[in-house]
């Protein structure tokens, strides 16, 4: 499946790197420009396959530290492109007033990624994401709130199983990432859903003093995969 996913956008690039030469040489440089934005699209979208299929198979020792979470969200949402559709809206406390996460940053951003590009997906025609994050005491809470189509209901026992997907592309690995990532910070990833009118992931990630640092998470691929 991995590799039948890879081969689809290597094959577009090489298209486009051939129409690329052409374009050179009849000194047409601004489709030279758009030729090579649709080439980074599809090593992005590469470059996530490859992503996610680490973060499920690898074991994980997350580097648990003091991390913003307003770092968090704007450093994720600086490397996705949000569209025009769709407006995006924040609503964390003032930094001074919300404890830090005790995470592994870099595994963090791939979580908050995946439920990003999950839910601008969700919503093609546009709508509203909204990011929110509160504090219990013991645990940050974070949602992701999109406007999307939902999640039908016999699929939503199956939406965190590894190789699952609706989707014409990708492997199904991004909400298994996620839920395996969350577990490695002790945490839990919950989804509540409602058809044509959108979908909110919630992730609770306890504090320091609930935590145990430096344990190794495995997990081995299916032999189906």
């Amino acid at each position: 499946m991995v590799g039948h996913d890879l081969r689809n956008p290597l094959q577009a690039v090489v298209n486009m790197l051939y129409i690329a030469n052409g374009t050179i040489e009849s000194a047409r440089y601004e489709d030279l420009r758009s030729i090579n934005e649709a080439i980074e699209d599809q090593v992005e979208y590469m470059n996530k396959i490859v992503l996610d299929l680490r973060d499920y198979a690898r074991p994980l020792k997350p580097k648990l530290a003091q991390t913003s979470i307003h770092e968090l969200v704007s450093d994720t949402l600086s490397v996705i492109s949000v569209p025009e559709t769709v407006q995006v809206s924040i609503e964390i406390e003032e930094e001074s007033g919300f404890p830090e996460l005790w995470a592994d940053a870099s595994l963090m951003r791939r979580v908050f990624a995946n439920l990003i590009t999950n839910a601008l997906q969700a919503m093609p025609d546009g709508g509203r994401l909204t990011i929110r994050a509160s504090d219990t005491g013991e645990a940050a809470t974070i949602q992701f709130q999109d406007t999307g189509v939902g999640i039908p209901e016999e699929n939503l026992d199956k939406i965190f199983q590894p190789l699952f997907t609706t989707k014409a592309k990708g492997q199904g690995l991004g909400l298994a990432v996620c839920k395996r990532l969350v577990k490695a910070h002790r945490g839990d990833i919950m989804v509540e859903t409602e058809l044509g009118r959108g979908t909110t992931f919630t992730i609770n990630v306890p504090h320091k003093s609930n935590t145990s640092l430096g344990q190794t998470v495995q997990q081995t691929i299916p032999s189906s995969a």
